[in-house]
């Protein structure tokens, strides 16, 4: 299986645990597929932690399309504006 087949099947099945755990919170039970075996963790997970997966699910996704150079091009501006951001905040600091 694919990269990408792999991500948007794991993802697919974490926002279907995330309903799953809102439906429970609310009361509303209801009948749903069971999880795929592979995907049985997700259960174990708060809706919280199934928020952050997602997140990070649809980035993976995001990154993998996009590719590696154009994310390492985003990180690397990211970093050298982390890093001005340090300077300011350092010259304007006063001085011990």
């Amino acid at each position: 299986m694919n990269e990408k087949k792999s991500l948007t099947d794991e993802l697919r099945a974490t926002k279907e645990e995330l309903i799953r755990k809102k439906r429970q919170q609310e009361g509303r039970g209801g009948v749903h597929p069971p999880l795929d075996p592979e995907y049985r963790y997700l259960s174990t997970l708060s809706a919280d932690e199934l928020d952050t997966h997602i997140e990070r699910l649809e980035r993976d996704l995001h990154h993998l399309e996009v590719g590696p150079e154009v994310w390492a091009d985003a990180e690397e501006a990211e970093r050298a504006e982390s890093n001005q951001a340090d300077k300011s905040y350092n010259k304007d600091s006063p001085d011990e």
